[in-house]
């Protein structure tokens, strides 16, 4: 009975929720790594993306298919985002134009994580004029449909993407490839009793298996599971949803923290899990 009193007393004490604080930012950093990856026509001079300083990435458009360019990947982008941090958003920058008029536009915009290129593609139907312009790509809320660590930013692999794309012989160019991130490192947690009753989890003593429950999620919402010390155990991009079950059976037992993010809003709660 005693050992049942101190856990309801423990859920009670540190039911938290805790507002978003996606306000740090890192960049924009620009790319120092160029390269062709896989697509269609060569970008010639691919380190010319590095400075807006009109030394350009040149592709030559051919006329036979595909009418595409090859990727033109940038890496190296130097980011030190703190460890203990939440990836919020990721927003990239693409300087670029063509040097003759026929109409040239973006065919695929996409992230480069460990080195490859994935996510969501966010090219527009922007042409590419004749004079340079800056285009940006993600938000500080967006994480390009696919889930971030620390590391991941840190690490020299990061990175984005462009492929170009025409219907007749052009020539598409890029003058730089910039990348901001935005991130979350709040430590404050503070007692929000309508927050609680946002979020569930049941069971509540677990032994590792449990569902949690929260607001509908429509896009760009996450969950993730903290140890006590603050290490990251459990992280996924959550959307079109209100309820997730959660697997850890080889997690030890001890105090664990659910933390969902809607898209606005942080919750945070406590989930004990026990061993028979």
């Amino acid at each position: 009975m005693k050992k049942h009193l101190l856990i309801i007393l423990l859920l009670t004490i540190f039911d938290w929720s805790v507002n978003a604080q996606c306000t740090s930012s890192q960049g924009a950093n620009s790319g120092s790594v160029f390269v062709n990856d896989i697509g269609g026509y060569v970008w010639s001079n691919p380190q010319g993306a590095h400075y807006s300083d009109n030394v350009y990435a040149t592709c030559s458009i051919g006329n036979m298919p595909p009418y595409i360019t090859n990727y033109l990947k940038a890496t190296g982008f130097g980011f030190s985002i703190p460890t203990t941090a939440s990836i919020c958003g990721i927003e990239v920058k693409v300087e670029r134009s063509s040097s003759n008029p026929v109409p040239v536009h973006d065919y695929l915009i996409r992230v480069v994580k460990n080195n490859t290129v994935t996510g969501t593609n966010y090219a527009s139907n922007l042409n590419w004029g004749l004079t340079d312009s800056v285009v940006t790509y993600g938000s500080n809320s967006n994480l390009w449909g696919t889930t971030w660590t620390p590391a991941d930013i840190n690490d020299s692999t990061f990175g984005a993407a462009v492929i170009a794309s025409s219907l007749f012989p052009s020539n598409p160019r890029v003058d730089q490839i910039t990348i901001k991130v935005f991130y979350d490192n709040s430590t404050g947690i503070s007692d929000n009793s309508a927050g609680n009753d946002a979020i569930r989890i049941f069971p509540n003593p677990s032994s590792g298996n449990f569902t949690i429950t929260f607001p509908d999620i429509t896009n760009n919402g996450s969950v993730e599971i903290y140890s006590v010390l603050g290490e990251r155990i459990f992280s996924e991009l959550v959307s079109l949803t209100s309820k997730k079950e959660i697997n850890l059976n080889n997690i030890s037992r001890g105090i664990y923290f659910v933390k969902v993010y809607d898209g606005e809003k942080y919750y945070c709660k406590k989930i004990i899990v026990e061993k028979n």
